[in-house]
């Protein structure tokens, strides 16, 4: 958040943190300085987005197509993804600060007007809900099976994840 926010390098890469430059000077401790600001940032860029994309969807739910809607918002979504991917460069966010967190703030519109909302929408309109409490928990076990079988493979791993190319997946399997 700092380097999109204010451009600037992490405070470990800093020669001198900006907190031990004037004590004298309000707000200049490593409370305000790292904590307060990121987490401020933080709100701003994903909350701005997040309260108006629900509340759009709240408002247009019942006059829009629900699977068109997910359709389009998972292109969108897409879009805006490799967007700020490709940007992702010091030079690109330090000078097109103000798209770089306004783009941010658009995914987090989609997430919550698209996605986030309607997934649980579609389900709650389709199955009854003995059926789809029992998908939510089989779905949440297979997402924390997953996340554990992918921590033992990294952790027994040899090989260099940083140096793979296609051809090596194909042997590594």
């Amino acid at each position: 958040m700092a380097k999109v926010w204010e451009g600037s390098l992490p405070l470990a890469a800093q020669p001198q943190p900006s907190w031990d430059t004037d004590y004298g000077t309000k707000h200049l401790d490593i409370y305000y300085s790292i904590l307060t600001q990121d987490n401020v940032h933080s709100l701003l860029t994903s909350s701005t987005g997040a309260i108006v994309g629900a509340l759009t969807l709240v408002i247009t739910i019942e006059h829009l197509n629900r699977k068109q809607l997910q359709y389009i918002g998972f292109g969108v979504l897409a879009t805006l993804f490799v967007i700020i991917g490709a940007s992702h460069q010091s030079s690109t966010i330090s000078n097109y600060r103000r798209v770089t967190i306004t783009l941010y703030a658009c995914t987090q519109f989609c997430f919550d007007f698209n996605p986030n909302a309607l997934t649980f929408i579609i389900a709650a309109k389709l199955f009854p809900t003995r059926f789809r409490c029992t998908c939510h928990g089989i779905s949440a076990a297979a997402g924390k099976l997953g996340s554990i079988i992918v921590q033992l493979v990294l952790a027994y791993s040899t090989v260099p994840l940083t140096v793979l190319s296609p051809r090596d997946l194909v042997g590594f399997f």
